[in-house]
């Protein structure tokens, strides 16, 4: 019991940090709910995207079709086109309801509560880097933030997996201040949730390893190497029985099948013409979701088959073209981190896109400042690893590829902005010192 209250007095608070926590997790609701309510009003049912994959495949579900049906079509031909965590939850809404714009507000409705939760990891994360101030910044940062508050209306795992990653930065820190064995199966054990939420949590699995084998210098290597074991056989504990589905279901060896589409999709004839050559975006699909010759080779071919002939194709490509590879690479990795900045047409777009701007410039401070602190060192290697794949992937980096940075960013601003306000009062204070 002593060990229980030593672990939660760590992220206690005073009367004052619940006042203000709760002021950020109430904005940061109001805005996300009012959001979806004037957007439902002014657009209707055209912008809630429940016929993408991930809803596709919730509808599947609960139709007992089992987790099948990404496109059009596919009904009933199992899939691994994604991991299982979030198409499983939306399915709920989907069994209580067959209306559609019931489903659609309520999944929407639904990511504006765990948007909104986000507040809380955030300001825990930047209360142990940098104390209370830096803590309220950015849990208010994060709460009036654009592009958390666009995407909830859209029924992907993109709002889920941002909270996780937020929860996951005070989280590893608290295993990382008393490495026993325990904190980090528990840490093992989230990671691997995480991952059958979005794959792309797989990096993270290799950033804690590496952080646990080559920065935690005050335990002994032999220590060190059995934490990093215990998070990666518990990453393997949780996963296993969804790895087993895909090889028993699929013959699928791994959590996804889609890569190969998504590499496709991204390096082709038709999108570097039209992001190089003519400069425009949206590009020509080839995406079986709205191309009904693609569509039909994918319910031929099976998912496997269609996802390998994806991969050959998109290999072909790079391998024959590797200087256009290389072009559509660095065009990604600019859109990335511009925040699509050719996008800057309506007042909503120009707000999305100067935030993430500013959050990136202020967090280059914050990584300058604190890089020497541990509780930065995962908050870092987010940055770098988890945009990755969207350099080689995707034809451009939309929102939801971006999001999973902003905790981040949001954390590292807002300790960036205190530390810089309080040089700047400090510098003031010098300057009238000597002037008296």
């Amino acid at each position: 019991m002593k060990t229980v209250l030593d672990n939660l007095q760590r992220f206690s608070l005073d009367r004052r940090s619940v006042l203000v926590i709760g002021f950020a997790f109430a904005v940061a609701l109001i805005l996300r709910w009012g959001y979806i309510v004037i957007f439902f009003l002014l657009e209707g049912m055209e912008g809630f995207h429940l016929g993408v994959e991930i809803p596709r495949i919730a509808g599947s579900i609960a139709d007992g079709d089992g987790f099948s049906g990404p496109v059009p079509g596919s009904q009933g031909q199992a899939t691994a086109w994604t991991v299982p965590i979030y198409p499983y939850f939306l399915s709920l809404i989907f069994s209580a309801t067959e209306n559609s714009k019931l489903i659609a507000l309520s999944a929407a409705m639904t990511n504006g509560i765990i948007g909104a939760c986000t507040v809380f990891p955030i300001y825990f994360a930047a209360r142990q880097i940098q104390g209370e101030r830096a803590a309220a910044i950015a849990g208010l940062i994060f709460a009036v933030e654009p592009t958390s508050i666009w995407l909830v209306r859209f029924a992907q795992d993109t709002t889920m997996i941002v909270a996780l990653i937020a929860f996951l930065f005070p989280l590893y820190n608290w295993a990382v201040a008393k490495p026993t064995f325990s904190r980090f199966i528990f840490l093992g054990l989230f990671v691997g949730i995480m991952c059958l939420v979005k794959t792309v949590a797989l990096v993270l699995v290799i950033a804690i390893v590496f952080l646990t084998l080559v920065v935690m210098h005050s335990q002994s290597l032999s220590h060190r190497a059995t934490l990093s074991a215990l998070v990666l056989g518990c990453v393997m504990l949780v996963s296993a029985p969804w790895v087993y589905r895909n090889v028993e279901v699929m013959g699928l060896y791994g959590f996804q099948s889609n890569f190969g589409l998504e590499l496709m999709v991204g390096n082709n004839t038709l999108t570097y013409e039209a992001l190089v050559n003519e400069g425009r975006y949206p590009v020509p699909s080839i995406h079986p979701n709205s191309d009904t010759t693609e569509n039909q080779l994918y319910r031929e071919l099976g998912e496997k088959q269609y996802m390998a002939n994806s991969m050959e194709k998109a290999t072909d490509y790079i391998f024959k073209h590797p200087e256009k590879f290389a072009e559509l690479t660095m065009i990604r990795i600019f859109d990335f981190w511009s925040g699509s900045i050719s996008n800057f047409k309506t007042p909503f777009h120009r707000a999305k896109i100067s935030t993430f701007i500013c959050l990136m410039v202020l967090s280059i401070f914050g990584i300058a400042m604190f890089i020497r602190n541990p509780n930065v060192h995962l908050m870092i290697a987010c940055l770098l690893l988890l945009p990755a794949v969207y350099y080689v992937t995707h034809t451009i980096s939309i929102d939801r590829y971006r999001l999973p940075v902003i905790p981040s960013l949001t954390v590292l601003a807002a300790c960036a902005a205190v530390s810089l306000s309080a040089a700047w009062m400090r510098h003031r204070r010098q300057n009238r010192t000597k002037v008296l």
